[in-house]
């Protein structure tokens, strides 16, 4: 259900994603660019069937990457933090 909750709260948007902001700086310490994070997220997300394309935050590292899960019943990974770039 968090999967879908995240996803429409982000639907129509209140703006752009904010690149100065502290996730917009993340992305682009750890990705070189937003550009480069969005075409690697895009790239993720058109890679397989249904599912879904999520950033993540790893928690040792602090680490931004973006990964696949199929559905609900793979659930989030344990050990990484789903992050909602409209809530940031």
């Amino acid at each position: 259900m968090r999967l879908h909750e995240l996803y429409f709260e982000n639907l129509g948007g209140k703006g752009s994603f904010n690149k100065g902001g502290k996730l917009g700086k993340k992305v682009a310490e750890d990705f070189g660019s937003y550009e480069n994070w969005e075409a690697d997220f895009k790239g993720v997300g058109t890679m397989r069937g249904i599912g879904w394309a999520i950033l993540y935050q790893d928690p040792v590292s602090g680490k931004l990457f973006n990964q696949w899960i199929n559905e609900h019943d793979v659930v989030i990974r344990p050990v990484a933090i789903p992050l909602d770039p409209g809530c940031v």
